[in-house]
């Protein structure tokens, strides 16, 4: 995904002046209790000495706020509802 996704979020990046851009995929599982996947995609980088992307710079806060809210999203295009937050991974 990301051969693809970084050109293309630099262009957008480029075209609109925004630095900061992030492509999420989700898919849910095919049967109650299977496994959610997710991908995501980041360009940008915070200027700290130490230069993080968004998944990097608050790990947690990222997992909880923004994937999880994702996630659950993911999870209401779907009839099956494996509770997200349940999840080892997402």
């Amino acid at each position: 995904l990301s051969q693809v996704a970084v050109p293309f979020l630099k262009a957008v990046a480029e075209r609109t002046g925004m630095r900061c851009l992030t492509l999420l995929a989700g898919e849910p599982p095919e049967e109650r209790g299977g496994t959610y996947r997710c991908l995501a995609v980041h360009i940008g980088e915070s200027v700290d000495p130490a230069p993080q992307n968004l998944s990097t710079y608050d790990p947690i806060g990222y997992k909880e706020n923004i994937i999880g809210q994702y996630m659950k999203f993911v999870q209401s295009t779907s009839g099956t509802r494996t509770d997200v937050h349940t999840l080892s991974r997402y």
